[in-house]
């Protein structure tokens, strides 16, 4: 079934485009959120393991130690698993952006329509 037909009533379509728009911004500003908190966390864990081995390299300056791999290993992890996290939010934030800009253009697109309409009558 095709728009016109579900909305035969042009403030009924517009409804629901306003209401898909916001439904979008509202998953746009979610994900962002959660974007921040699991840099934040990878940070974190950086930061710690960072740390780990920078005490370690304290105390046994010379040399390399199974627990040295072991947190080189796992900032190596840590930075891969960001580099992922960072491509699969940029192209869920391209896909969310671009359905976004594309209900606003339909809206846009109706409201001069019905701008134009009213003026005529």
């Amino acid at each position: 079934m095709c728009f016109e037909m579900q909305f035969p009533n042009l403030e009924d379509r517009l409804r629901f485009l306003k209401g898909s728009i916001d439904q979008v911004e509202e998953q746009i500003r979610i994900r962002q959120v959660r974007q921040a908190e699991f840099e934040d966390a990878l940070d974190t864990r950086s930061c710690e393991m960072g740390s780990s081995l920078y005490a370690l390299d304290l105390e046994m300056p010379e040399g390399t130690t199974k627990r040295r791999l072991i947190y080189e290993q796992e900032l190596g992890l840590i930075e891969k698993e960001r580099r992922q996290l960072r491509i699969t939010y940029g192209q869920d934030m391209f896909t969310l952006q671009k359905e976004l800009r594309h209900l606003r253009g339909e809206y846009r697109t109706l409201m001069a329509g019905m701008a134009c309409f009213k003026q005529k009558n």
